[in-house]
C-alpha cells in the first residue's frame, strides 16, 4: 500500500483512518506517518496520481484492443 494511495483514500475519498487500518491491516501509526508524508509532498503525490491515472487509461485502452 503506497503513501499516495493511503493519502488519496483519506484525503480525497473520505475514508477514516480506522477504515483504512481495518481494510488493509495497517497500523494507525503507519497511516499517520503516510499522511504526514502525503501532506508534506503534494507535488510528488499529484505526480504519482497522474502517472497512475495515465497507466490505468493505457491499460483500459489495451484491454479493448
Amino acid at each position: 500500500m503506497s503513501v499516495q494511495r493511503v493519502g488519496a483514500l483519506v484525503r480525497e475519498h473520505g475514508w477514516s483512518r480506522g477504515a483504512v487500518s481495518d481494510e488493509f491491516n495497517l497500523s494507525l501509526d503507519g497511516i499517520s506517518a503516510a499522511l504526514d508524508y502525503y501532506d508534506a509532498h503534494p507535488k510528488e503525490m499529484d505526480d504519482i496520481g497522474a502517472q497512475r491515472d495515465k497507466t490505468y487509461e493505457r491499460l483500459r485502452y489495451l484491454s479493448r484492443a
